[in-house]
């Protein structure tokens, strides 16, 4: 075997991996999507039209600045990884000998003069190690992105939550509104009959001017939530917003079961855990082979004696890293990262099935709360509306228990609209549990048991 091939394999065992390549490769891909980002996708989000939870998802989340700073920062800590894959920079050596003492500036008058080249090679897996590790460390950031991406919806779909629950609110009361109106022509064709009081019309009148109050906190709230969803869009907290498209009470198809698993895959505090997971273990690769293997350097100089014939020089070194330096602590030291980053990422996997399956108990009880209000609520509200109308109408009945009732359905009115929110809330952070967006079924009541 010749001289130069055990360096030869040195310096092969020194590159960097293919695993490791295909890591920074992905990740960059990942992270220049999101600096990329084409222009033209700021810009559907039409304002003037009705506008829908998802296309407002869309553009919160096309006009976030965060994203692009933290994909930046994902690509220079790639650019550190192909920097930390790489060898070491060779050194050049120059060296003169034997120059006189009384003239040591007479450099024609040296004994020998040398000039040499030392590349060192890390022990076989350390570069790799290095590499690796700051490539999942980014890999970690990259999947940042993804947080933020589903915090930014999350945000988005709260405030669209709201935006609705100005609009169905809006007409419940109006619809209370109108009901109060009809209230009014009863009683006043009551009194004109002589069998009603004057009193009757103030107090329906009162129950008038507080629904308009209710209307006008309504309206506030709807301004409100308006300037919110303008400035997740960044523009003026003023610019005109279009009326919500989706206002039905909406859930999720799919199991616990099967959103655990797709949490798997998707969650992005789940995929930064695991890519933290895999830099600590490449962190103890590295350091595993720093503290078992030397590091060898190779020379190669050209050496001139001006009474001589010239010469070429070899030299190897080698560290000792069994006597003393750290190694074996800072393989300890990451050995207990890795533990560490164990048990963090399985809390992180516990997490994610108790969130998701609070939300999804959460999303089953708004569904059969809807199904009672919807079937015996109604119900019960719409006879208890028609008979106490048809007693006042006829002299029977009094006001008080038709304002009652009116109230009555007022609030079970309300508590429908209210529980179609509180699922949209749900959604929205199920979609964050999970680390996508999720397919929605309408929730629809059988007629048969309204």
């Amino acid at each position: 075997m010749r001289w130069y091939v055990p360096f030869s394999v040195l310096f092969v065992s020194a590159c960097v991996s293919a695993p490791t390549h295909q890591a920074i490769e992905s990740t960059w891909r990942v992270a220049t999507a999101v600096v990329e980002r084409p222009e033209r996708a700021r810009d559907r989000f039409d304002p003037g039209a009705p506008i829908s939870r998802a296309a407002l998802q869309q553009a919160v989340v096309a006009r976030d600045n965060e994203l692009a700073e933290t994909a930046h920062r994902v690509r220079a800590m790639l650019h550190g990884a192909r920097a930390a894959g790489s060898l070491p920079a060779p050194e050049v050596d120059a060296q003169v000998w034997n120059l006189p003492l009384r003239r040591p500036y007479a450099l024609g008058d040296a004994g020998m003069y040398m000039l040499g080249v030392m590349q060192m090679f890390p022990p076989g897996g350390m570069l790799d190690g290095h590499a690796r590790a700051m490539a999942e460390e980014a890999r970690a950031m990259a999947a940042m992105l993804s947080i933020r991406e589903r915090e930014l919806a999350r945000m988005a779909s709260d405030a669209y939550a709201e935006y609705v629950e100005a609009d169905l609110h809006s007409d419940v009361h109006r619809r209370q509104l109108e009901l109060l109106l009809q209230m009014v022509d009863a009683a006043r064709g009551r009194y004109a009959a002589g069998m009603g009081a004057l009193a009757d019309i103030a107090r329906i009148e009162l129950e008038i001017t507080r629904e308009h109050r209710e209307l006008a906190r309504v309206e506030g709230g709807r301004v409100r939530v308006r300037a919110e969803i303008n400035i997740l869009l960044r523009r003026a907290s003023t610019a005109p917003l279009g009326a919500p498209a989706d206002t039905e009470a909406r859930t999720v198809r799919e199991s616990s079961e099967a959103l655990e698993a797709r949490a798997a895959r998707t969650r992005g505090a789940l995929q930064a855990r695991d890519a933290r997971l895999r830099a600590a273990e490449a962190r103890e690769g590295a350091a595993r082979a720093e503290a078992r293997w030397p590091m060898f350097g190779l020379g190669l100089s050209y050496m001139q004696d001006p009474r001589m014939e010239p010469g070429a020089g070899l030299s190897v070194r080698m560290t000792l890293p069994w006597l003393w330096g750290g190694f074996r602590d800072r393989e300890a030291q990451a050995g207990e990262e890795v533990a560490a980053e164990r048990a963090g990422l399985e809390q992180e996997r516990w997490a994610a099935r108790g969130q998701i399956a609070s939300l999804r108990a959460r999303l089953d009880a708004a569904v059969h709360t809807l199904a009672v209000l919807r079937g015996e609520g109604r119900r019960a509200t719409q006879r208890s509306l028609e008979a106490v109308r048809i007693a006042y109408a006829s002299g029977q009945g009094d006001l008080l228990g038709w304002i009652d009732a009116a109230r009555m359905a007022l609030d079970f009115a309300l508590e429908e609209g209210d529980l179609a929110v509180d699922m949209m809330h749900a959604v929205g952070e199920l979609e964050q549990a999970v680390g996508e967006p999720l397919a929605t079924d309408v929730v629809t009541i059988d007629e048969g048991a309204r």
